[in-house]
């Protein structure tokens, strides 16, 4: 919660008819798990035939009307509708980066990789070819496309959204805090600032103007970046994602790629229907859903505001707060250790090296690799030495290590007293180490039921399908079975 922006012009704050100034205020929303990480499954940047509408999620054909991008022709294919009255009917256009046609022509040229500014209308288009590395502004009233420049290969901007910059909207709720009026008829609101709600309160909104100036656009780096709308160039910085330190790190907080943020959501504000920039908002919340942080950026994207979230008693960051000072939830954060050891130290290991390797909502998906797990936190600690981490993370696995040696000797000993051939034994032994729990459960399951016998040389249990006793390795002299002349008879 920010109070006051720090966002809005003075000259409308201190307007004798605003009732409340502005304030700047974004909350959790704690969806279930089966919602966390779907928006990546959904093609909402790149839009290709029968994968999914650009506007929803409905899936589309080509006979229907809307738009999508046919990889093997590389054009956009855009139904507009066109006349008036009867006559009115969707066209279907053809669009390559060299013009638009009623044809698939090869004249057209064509896109490769296509994301598209989800604010566009069907009539006007924003698109970016990540493999042309240009940006493209496609008219389909005037039937103009106009060609931005190409952005070097080793520029640092690496565009992944345009226009509406969001992933887990589940997770993170809109924009509250806006100012409010007595009079819902002001000239303000005809400048656009706002969008009148009800009973004149103006709120922020999940909105972008097709018709602004700027459009942000999120790099695959955190850096969001202004895109001017005329020239198509990249105009200046609008704000970065960034999020506080989860339980197992040091340091402070730190600005995080797109695919290690669990949600994400991006605000812009303008000024007469998009025609002034007046700044943007930027909240994020961390992988493992513990912190959202909210970064406040002006026209000029010089940072001038920043919050974290926080648990209402306690005045503190949520992030260490959640695992042991709320009330039952040192005792889940127990729980968690636990069952996080119970993992092969394999598996562990595997989580530390790849922390950073897996987008972030995958990991309340992962069963093997915990990308989510106290190991991997450490692992992502990017402010702690190398040795120092590498250590600490041993430090961490101690139980699930100590477990493993534990099964690996039980096998030992049980492997030596059936006589299991060396070979076999020792390998049971090297992959309970690895394997843990999983791989000492899997040794009682398949080893099948033997019975022994006393040794008559050593004393101890001895297989009877071994010619040698796999203790002593004496020889089994089996006595001559000789039987008797007599027999038994029942009348």
């Amino acid at each position: 919660d920010v109070r006051p922006s720090g966002i809005i012009p003075e000259e409308i704050e201190n307007d004798p008819i605003v009732q409340k100034h502005s304030s700047i205020r974004v909350e959790f929303q704690y969806p279930s798990l089966k919602k966390i990480g779907t928006n990546d499954y959904l093609p909402l940047g790149d839009f290709e035939e029968n994968s999914s509408n650009i506007y929803g999620t409905s899936l589309i054909r080509k006979e229907w009307d809307g738009l999508y991008f046919d990889k093997k022709s590389g054009l956009i294919v855009n139904h507009v509708l066109e006349g008036e009255g009867k006559d009115r009917s969707a066209i279907r256009y053809y669009t390559g980066p060299n013009g638009i046609s009623k044809e698939p022509e090869e004249k057209l040229g064509k896109f490769e990789s296509l994301i598209l500014d989800r604010t566009s209308s069907g009539y006007k288009l924003v698109v970016y070819d990540k493999t042309l590395r240009r940006f493209y502004k496609i008219d389909y009233v005037s039937k103009i496309i106009t060609t931005g420049p190409q952005l070097a290969k080793d520029d640092e901007h690496q565009p992944v959204q345009i226009g509406w910059l969001i992933k887990n909207s589940s997770v993170i709720s809109n924009f509250k805090g806006s100012p409010c009026i007595t009079d819902p008829n002001n000239i303000n609101l005809e400048k656009g600032l706002f969008t009148n709600i009800q009973g004149g309160t103006f709120a922020w909104n999940d909105f972008v103007f097709y018709g602004a100036k700027y459009l942000p656009v999120l790099n695959a780096n955190n850096r969001i970046d202004l895109l001017d709308t005329e020239t198509l160039e990249i105009s200046g910085k609008g704000g970065l994602l960034f999020t506080n330190n989860t339980l197992a790190e040091s340091g402070k907080s730190h600005s995080q790629k797109p695919e290690d943020l669990l949600a994400y959501r991006v605000q812009p504000i303008y000024l007469d229907q998009g025609k002034q920039y007046l700044g943007m908002m930027v909240a994020a919340v961390n992988r493992e859903c513990t912190n959202l942080n909210l970064l406040v950026s002006d026209a000029n994207g010089t940072q001038i505001n920043t919050a974290h979230s926080s648990i209402s008693g306690y005045g503190k960051s949520v992030g260490k707060v959640i695992y042991f000072e709320v009330p039952w939830n040192s005792t889940l954060t127990i729980i968690k250790y636990v069952l996080e050891s119970l993992q092969p130290t394999s598996l562990l290991m595997a989580s530390y090296f790849t922390a950073n390797s897996f987008e972030a909502g995958s990991g309340y998906r992962a069963l093997f690799v915990l990308p989510n797990s106290f190991v991997a936190m450490k692992g992502r600690d990017v402010y702690e030495y190398f040795i120092v981490r590498l250590s600490l993370c041993f430090l961490f696995m101690f139980p699930s290590l100590f477990l493993s040696i534990v099964l690996s000797k039980l096998i030992d000993k049980n492997a030596r007293s059936i006589g299991l051939p060396d070979k076999e034994r020792i390998c049971w032994v090297i992959g309970t180490v690895f394997f843990g729990l999983a791989s000492y459960i899997t040794y009682r399951i398949t080893q099948p039921k033997l019975t022994l016998v006393t040794c008559q040389n050593c004393g101890k249990p001895r297989r009877l399908d071994t010619e040698k006793c796999h203790n002593c390795k004496s020889k089994w002299h089996v006595p001559e079975l000789t039987p008797p002349s007599w027999r038994v008879f029942d009348f």
